[in-house]
């Protein structure tokens, strides 16, 4: 689930961006009609196609549902490129929200969260990282942005109409434990070698 910024009308990007996010109910009232359409024999072509053939995933623009679940998997699979790349400073995250311990006995660590904007070319190429709402030192704030520019290109669509140039994405992470991936934080400086 995105939990998204309150849209502005003055950001048309951000506008088109989450428009496309949900599907908008409509209400019609319709009218039955018989269409009387004449018969055309089309003669079956042994010839391979010419073309690649579509897709088993593809779909139509007028399935929101099929069109928000492709959105999903689309920005399912930026964000899982940007995990990948992100390394999260060993540093504590000094400001953030609590979050949950399973022990009452345990102080709840802070985390870091962030909802950022990034605009992309139709390549997949990031153009700009903005930072919309984050907590968190600037180191944390640094090394998200590091992560998102080292995962550009971002991951083609599933479907040509679900992508979008502008998307906005929410980041959490904890900070460092000893208990927690290694792979997923900086070496430790004790392990920089120096060239003194």
């Amino acid at each position: 689930m995105l939990d998204l910024p309150p849209l502005s009308t003055e950001d048309p990007l951000l506008t088109q961006s989450m428009a496309s996010l949900a599907p908008v109910p409509l209400s019609l009232e319709a009218e039955q009609m018989s269409i009387d359409t004449p018969s055309v024999a089309i003669p079956e072509d042994s010839s391979p196609p010419t073309s690649t053939p579509v897709a088993t995933g593809t779909i139509d623009s007028g399935d929101t549902a099929a069109q928000a679940a492709m959105f999903g998997r689309y920005t399912g699979q930026i964000d899982a490129r940007i995990e990948r790349a992100w390394r999260r400073p060993r540093t504590a995250i000094a400001t953030g929200r609590s979050f949950p311990s399973s022990s009452a006995r345990s102080p709840s660590p802070k985390i870091f969260d962030c909802h950022v904007r990034i605009l992309q070319d139709t390549e997949g190429r990031v153009l700009e990282v903005d930072l919309l709402r984050c907590n968190g030192t600037v180191a944390w704030q640094q090394s998200l942005v590091t992560a998102i520019l080292t995962s550009s290109p971002l991951p083609a669509p599933p479907a040509p109409n679900v992508f979008t140039s502008s998307l906005v994405m929410r980041f959490t992470a904890l900070p460092y434990a000893p208990d927690r991936s290694a792979d997923d934080y900086e070496l430790p400086s004790t392990a920089v070698a120096s060239n003194d």
